[in-house]
């Protein structure tokens, strides 16, 4: 069994991305299948689980945006991997998300990069609540 991402405050952002995990935690890449490795528990926070097995997941390119997608949204100081995800897909293939999220992305990268540059690495949570209508974009 792979690992799952710890979920102590039940958040349903971490929920579905740990479905994820499960639904595709027996993957493996082919030379014949379009899987990219994605690592359950990030490398930056849990660096001594980079190279174990068990942190290994194989996904299709889009449901790899989409967990990183699910991350961000559920704890925002890991919106940098979804920055990247975002950026090049809505350059290159036409991967859109609401301009509200954009604003809130944009102002979450703008804390990380804050909080990278002053060498703290302690969060403060984004200021823009869901919208109530929003549905989760997977």
């Amino acid at each position: 069994m792979k690992y799952r991402f710890p979920n102590p405050t039940n958040n349903p952002f971490i929920n579905e991305y740990n479905k994820i995990v499960t639904k595709y935690e027996n993957c493996v890449q082919t030379k014949d299948n379009a899987l990219s490795l994605h690592h359950i528990l990030p490398r930056s926070t849990f660096p001594e689980f980079k190279n174990d097995p068990l942190n290994h997941l194989y996904l299709p390119v889009m449901e790899h945006i989409n967990i990183h997608y699910l991350l961000w949204l559920g704890l925002p100081e890991y919106c940098a991997a979804f920055w990247f995800c975002y950026v090049y897909f809505h350059k290159h293939a036409g991967y859109n998300i609401p301009d509200y999220l954009v604003n809130r992305l944009k102002h979450d990268m703008c804390i990380y990069r804050r909080n990278k540059t002053d060498k703290e690495y302690l969060w403060s949570y984004t200021l823009y609540p869901p919208e109530p209508d929003d549905e989760l974009l997977i």
